[in-house]
Parts: C-alpha cells; structure tokens; sequence
C-alpha cells in the first residue's frame, strides 16, 4: 500500500514496478471480438482517468486491501502497510504472497485468475437464474430441488457450465492463455453492478483477504519447502477462515454478510481448483484438497450452512463434472454449450472448440489411437499443407511411440529430440501439461521446418494448428508416467 519507508522504495514495491505491463497483447485480442469492443467502450472513462489498465486493476485491489486493512488487528496494521498488490500480466493461475528480506510483502493476482473468477461468476447467475426470470423465484425453486432431493446434476445449464470449464482447461493446457468462453449477457452489464459482478468481486475480495492473512499470521515469515505438508495444510486453513471474517466485517458483519463472505470464498476457492491440479501433471504448491478447504469453509456459516451449500450446489457440480479430466466428456455437454442460451461460444470460430472437444477425446492416452490419428495427417494430407508434413519427422513420433510402450516415457521423448528431457521427468519440480506440450512443439520432429518457405504465412499458422494437435496427443499419451506412476 505505502511503497516508501522514508525515501526509499520498499523492495515490495520496486519489484511491483519491475512487473507492471501494458498488456498490448490483451488489447488487441479485446479489439478483435464485438464483446471485447464492448467492454473497451465502456472502460474507455476509466481508462482516461487512470491512465493504463494496469493502474486501474491496481488501484482497485489496493482500495479492496485497504478496506480490509480496517479490520485487521492493530498490532498487525504496520504489516499491512508494507504490503504491495497488483495484477500479474501471466497466464499462471496464481494468487500469492512473497516476502522480503526488508519485511516487506508484494501480493500477486493473475490476470488468469482474474478471467477464472469472471467465468465463475457468469456461471452462477446463468445457474441461479435458470428457474424462473426473477432471481429470487428462481432460487427458491432452487433451494426446493436441493432440499426435495430432485436437483438434477445432469440438466443442459450444468453440463454447458461443465463444458465451459473443460473448455478453459483444454485451452489452457494446449495454449497457455486463459479461454474466452463465458455467459452470453452484456459485458457491459457484467463490469457494472449485477449479481455475477458482485460474486466476482466479493470472490477476489477473499482471494485478496486470504493473502493478506498470511502476512497478519506470520505464514511467509518461514520459506513453504521448509514447512511440512501438515503445517502448509494448517496455514491455508488459518488464512481461509480469517480471510471469511475480514471479508464478513467489510461487508458488514451480520450474520446474512458472513453467509456471503462464506459463499464467494466458497467460488473463489472452486476457482483455484481448476486452476490447480487440472493444469499440472505435478502442481506446485502442496494445498489441502479444495473440498476440504470448501466444507471448511461451508461450515463457517454457521447455522445458515444448508443455505451456502444451496447458493453454491449448481456451480460445484459444473466444477465437479468439468475437473474430471481422467476421462472424456459425453458428447452431451459439448452440444448443451453450443445450444443453451446462456452461454456465448463465438470467441472462437466453431472449428475450434471441434479442436478442443478432440482434445479431450484423446485425454486416454492410448498409444495406438494416438498414432492412428497421427498417421491420418500423412494419409488424409490437406490441399497445401505437402511441404509442411513432409517437414514434419513422422518416423521418428512413431519410433517415440513404440519406445514408450516398451521402454517408457524417457525413451520416446529421447526419440522425439526433446532438450529438456531431465527437466521434464525431474519429479521434485512442478510440471504443468502447457510446459510439456510446448516441450514437444519444440523438439526435433519439428525442426526442419526453420527452412520452410516463410512467404506462406496462412498455411504455417495452419500448419501450426497442426503441429499444436500432434503435441498434445503425445503429451497426453505419456502424462501419466510424468505424474510418477512409473518409473
């Protein structure tokens, strides 16, 4: 918050600087679409007054961190007045804290978390509204579906919101950027003052409050590897349960605000657990399970618990359904995401989510089906794409392929020219499924094509595509080995 103690800069606050980003990439990917325009339009004003979005994100949590502040012991206030925050331009899903050796904290947001609560939020209004055009109509049939017993985890809003999240994962693994599929209501409506706004803003304020938890408590004061796994557990469950009660004072501290404040940490929390394990053959932090953080949670509502669990019943079984990625969808919910009304698809051209929707049929990792579908691209070659796949090192994907069922994942990644093979297969570093597929883009299968004719651009970018297609397949075929399965 104050970045100075006397003349200098905290070492918080001259890292924060260091980071800031004026995230040109963001803005013409906003520009490119009639939403992204939109949301543009109407920032325009804001933007005017604060000069960059970075400023603006920043000035937003640094306000949110100071009305929390409010409310956090005394004894603790000089802590908090050394902590920086601001949005990270990565695509990591993060929300940390990082202390240094001055005492002073930066507290980090990405941008993919920022867009993961966006969704959550769309996804809870198209689910609390789906009963009836008034809101608390549709809750209250709501509330007497859960309660009967008759709640259907299987209606088109569920596995569309399913979909939507196992769209993102896809994405994100495959990618590395944050997906763009989301309610079809106004932006415009979403950045003001609605119900999804609102759960997103109060999910970040406890993201925000959660953080700041573990400077009050004294959590950075020891470096996490030096923790073991059973005080890492403890010290999320102490900064979650702090975090609802600042977040329940901030909104007012009765009784219905910690309900609230137990709701959105509630979609908060669902939001880190796709952010987590689904991305990661190996994730890098250890966290207690995210249900047992949300029960924790639940249960800090008190007598209005059934009430919370209510509220958050759509959203958690979408996350449910959407984070099981051990095996495929039913086609079901990919067709619920493309025809229910709540729910925009047009980000991306319609072929595209026919690309993620084969992602995921191919998450098995059969070896044989993997190299079925690969030698389809040198049987059923398109018009155009001859120089490109004849560039492309096919003998070697499936002497690699061979290599794995008999010998194991070292040996076809070995086969396929990849540079980092220690890297990949060093099991005490984090993994995620974007950083081995990119591994492979990157491996000598692909090599010859630095002496392809540059001229054609269109057909590299679809050549790209299918470069991209290949290394997922084979990423998904040995992701299991990389979890450590085998050795």
């Amino acid at each position: 918050m104050a970045d100075e103690v006397g003349d200098e800069p905290s070492m918080a606050a001259r890292r924060k600087k260091n980071l800031r980003s004026e995230r040109r990439k963001k803005f013409a990917l906003l520009r490119s679409h009639e939403q992204g325009r939109d949301v543009l339009a109407f920032m325009d004003e804001k933007l005017r007054e604060y000069g960059t979005i970075q400023d603006l994100t920043d000035t937003a949590l640094t306000e949110a961190m100071r009305d929390l502040a409010v409310h956090v012991p005394e004894e603790q206030q000089a802590m908090i007045a050394r902590t920086e925050i601001f949005v990270h331009d990565t695509e990591l899903n993060e929300a940390t804290t990082v202390g240094f050796p001055d005492g002073s904290h930066l507290i980090r947001i990405s941008d993919a978390q920022l867009s993961l609560l966006a969704l959550f939020g769309d996804l809870l209004r198209a689910w609390s509204r789906s009963k009836g055009r008034f809101l608390p109509l549709s809750l209250l049939r709501r509330t007497w579906e859960i309660q009967s017993g008759r709640a259907n985890p299987e209606e088109d809003v569920i596995l569309a919101g399913a979909a939507s999240i196992r769209y993102y994962i896809h994405h994100q693994r495959a990618v590395g950027v944050s997906a763009q599929v989301a309610s079809s209501f106004s932006r415009k409506n979403v950045l003001r003052e609605d119900e999804a706004s609102g759960a997103r803003a109060v999910a970040l304020l406890f993201l925000v409050a959660h953080e700041m938890s573990h400077v009050v408590l004294g959590h950075t004061a020891s470096k996490r590897s030096e923790l073991s796994r059973d005080e890492q557990h403890g010290c999320e469950f102490e900064a979650d349960a702090f975090g609802v009660e600042l977040v329940t004072r901030v909104l007012g501290g009765q009784q219905q605000h910690r309900l609230a404040a137990a709701t959105y940490a509630i979609v908060g929390l669902l939001a880190i657990s796709v952010a987590s394990d689904p991305l990661y053959l190996r994730p890098p932090e250890t966290h207690p399970a995210v249900q047992t953080r949300i029960d924790r949670v639940a249960a800090i509502a008190g007598p209005d618990y059934a009430q919370t669990i209510v509220l958050g019943w759509g959203l958690n079984e979408m996350v449910k359904l959407g984070t099981a990625v051990d095996r495929p969808f039913d086609a079901r919910c990919w067709t619920a995401l493309q025809a229910h009304p709540a729910f925009d698809t047009t980000f991306h051209i319609p072929g595209y989510y026919k690309t993620i929707q084969g992602y995921d049929m191919w998450i098995d990792g059969d070896p044989q089906r993997a190299m079925a579908l690969i030698q389809s691209f040198v049987d059923d070659r398109e018009p155009g794409m001859e120089t490109y796949l004849d560039a492309t090192d096919f003998g070697a994907i499936r002497s690699g392929v061979e290599k794995f069922q008999s010998s194991g994942a070292r040996a076809a990644l070995d086969a396929w020219g990849v540079r980092n093979v220690d890297e990949l297969l060093d099991f005490s570093r984090p993994l995620s499924y974007h950083k081995l597929v990119s591994s492979i883009m990157g491996s000598a299968i692909f090599s010859a094509l630095s002496s392809v004719d540059e001229a054609v651009e269109s057909t590299r970018d679809t050549f790209a595509f299918y470069q991209r297609m290949i290394s997922v397949v084979l990423a998904q075929m040995i992701s299991r080995e990389l979890r450590g399965a085998r050795t």
